[in-house]
């Protein structure tokens, strides 16, 4: 029997100008509703506040999209289709080579998609915390999600494109919302800081994808401006993927001044472990040597290995398949010290079957060579079997 489902909606027709909100109920397979008369510049936002427990799926043409994302008052739909957007333009950058088949959008749709960005960005009735949000890019894993075939070099190099092409444009007004963000005093837990935080990590971040002498410049005062931990985490988050020594002096200096405190070392590792710097399997198998690590305590093991091979696609996937071998190994180690947590960790590599070939090889051979280890846990061995057997479910 269908469900009573009651999505709200409303009809965005302009800047701040929205209609009537409307409840309509759906409870049978198909329903046709009838709006009545409608303004021809008016879009539909539908399920406005999350008033029903549903997914939509609309067929919006790309100027839709962009009306909403400049006008819908739902903020958290106007947050939605531009996400939508973003990632489309990125999976259209990835291509049927890249394994996105025809999903996506054209480069040529990028521009007016940048002029809606810088009215918002240029906008101060949009609150820190939100605009935080609507200026994320979406992260290579999700790419990943949303591809038939995961050639994961493919992913890194369409987001780092269009992460490039939006900072190259927004360069300017990036820098000029940044300078204008007022520097708190002391650190408060309240919302208004915690928005004005988020706000400035997220613009430094996408700023880092154009122009690396003015983030390092504003990472550095800010780590010289704030004396508390999470301030000084933000100008290490906005330097993480830059290859300049300035860099690796700011992670020496936090590194001094937190090292006593392991929760916090699990943030400066798990940075550095999700860096596309080059070299950073190297610095991770290095960071397993530093008194900060133990290998036989959860957290730590989390924060380094787990987030390597779960957020580091361009890294953990390196084509020569070297860190999948190495992953393996860690596996049987910490099987020897905790069998929960070696079960755990080994769903990193659960969607091995989607790589193209070329890894998809490599990562079977890994997965095998562990599979023919001996006295592996129960444990593991369950979610092993699963594992490899994902090939066949696949297929």
């Amino acid at each position: 029997v269908p469900l009573e489902l009651p999505p709200d909606q409303a009809m965005v027709d302009g800047p701040s100008k929205g209609g009537g909100d409307a409840v309509i109920v759906l409870n049978t397979a198909e329903q046709t509703i009838n709006l009545g008369p409608v303004p021809a510049a008016a879009r539909l936002s539908v399920n406005r506040g999350f008033s029903a427990p549903i997914k939509v799926r609309q067929a919006l043409s790309i100027d839709d999209r962009l009306a909403l994302f400049q006008s819908d008052t739902d903020l958290f739909n106007r947050w939605e289709v531009g996400q939508s957007l973003v990632r489309d333009f990125m999976l259209g950058a990835i291509g049927k080579k890249g394994g996105a088949g025809d999903k996506g959008l054209p480069p040529s749709a990028l521009p007016p998609f940048v002029e809606v960005l810088a009215s918002h960005l240029t906008s101060e009735a949009i609150d820190p915390a939100l605009m935080a949000r609507m200026m994320s890019l979406p992260a290579a894993p999700e790419l990943a999600q949303a591809v038939d075939t995961v050639d994961p070099a493919a992913i890194v190099k369409a987001r780092d494109w269009v992460a490039g092409h939006i900072a190259k444009e927004l360069r300017d007004l990036l820098i000029a919302r940044l300078d204008r963000l007022p520097t708190d005093g002391a650190f408060s837990p309240s919302a208004d800081q915690a928005g004005r935080r988020a706000l400035r990590r997220t613009l430094l971040t996408l700023l880092s994808a154009t122009d690396t002498e003015a983030v390092i410049e504003r990472a550095e005062s800010l780590y010289e401006r704030m004396q508390n931990m999470t301030d000084r985490i933000t100008s290490l988050s906005a330097v993480n993927h830059l290859d300049d020594a300035r860099r690796e002096g700011l992670f020496a200096r936090f590194y001094e001044t937190w090292s006593h405190d392991p929760l916090v070392m699990d943030k400066w590792m798990g940075l550095q472990a999700t860096s596309r710097r080059p070299g950073t399997f190297d610095r991770v198998k290095t960071l397993m040597r530093d008194r900060v690590f133990d290998l036989e305590n959860p957290n730590r093991v989390r924060a380094l290995l787990g987030m390597f091979a779960m957020h580091n696609l361009a890294a953990f996937h390196d084509a020569s398949g070297a860190p999948y071998s190495f992953f393996m190994d860690r596996i049987v180690d910490i099987d020897r010290l905790n069998p929960m947590l070696s079960s755990r960790l080994l769903p990193a590599v659960s969607e091995w079957s989607r790589l193209e070939p070329a890894r998809r090889a490599l990562l079977k051979q890994a997965l095998e060579t562990l599979a023919h280890t001996e006295n592996l846990s129960a444990n593991l061995l369950e979610v092993l079997e699963k594992t490899r057997r994902t090939e066949t479910i696949d297929a």
